[in-house]
């Protein structure tokens, strides 16, 4: 998690965004699952016993193993897991951004999410967590922050709002 401020300088240590539920967890295990499923299939309809030789067969079974090739080839890929989004609350703009780094050789971040403080739901705080919240009562982000000066700062930014 990272606070910005118009008058401090301190860098915060990031924080991963908690996912809840299993979804894609359940979802790229599936994709995984199945890219395995048809990449042996390709490979087990030139293994079958008793299979046919002849041209429009063997053209036939090269056509499908390609098919079944590539797509298994692209589930696979699809079902890696993506890396961990990080929480950047930013107070002088007042808002609250999910950002995914992507990794490679030109490392950048992506923007996934976009949340203005004046749009959070709700505010749960306790000693030195501070969960937001959608008004539909999806959680945004879980922030814990030892550091006072980021969480008075980002106290001050939700009371501002009109959150706290």
């Amino acid at each position: 998690m990272t606070a910005l401020n118009d008058y401090m300088n301190t860098v915060v240590p990031e924080n991963d965004a908690r996912m809840l539920g299993g979804g894609r967890w359940l979802a790229r295990s599936a994709q995984r699952v199945g890219g395995m499923g048809l990449m042996l299939a390709a490979f087990g309809l030139w293994l079958q016993p008793g299979a046919l030789w002849e041209a429009d067969v063997v053209l036939l079974k090269i056509a499908v193993s390609l098919v079944a090739g590539l797509i298994a080839i692209a589930l696979l890929q699809n079902g890696r897991p993506q890396p961990a989004a990080k929480v950047v609350i930013d107070t002088v703009q007042r808002e609250v951004r999910l950002v995914r780094s992507t990794g490679g050789v030109h490392a950048s971040s992506e923007v996934i999410s976009r949340t203005p403080l004046a749009e959070i739901g709700r505010v749960e705080k306790t000693d030195k967590l501070i969960r937001l919240w959608t008004e539909n009562d999806d959680l945004i982000a879980e922030v814990a922050l030892t550091n006072p000066e980021m969480r008075l700062s980002l106290t001050n930014a939700l009371k501002d709002a009109g959150k706290l």
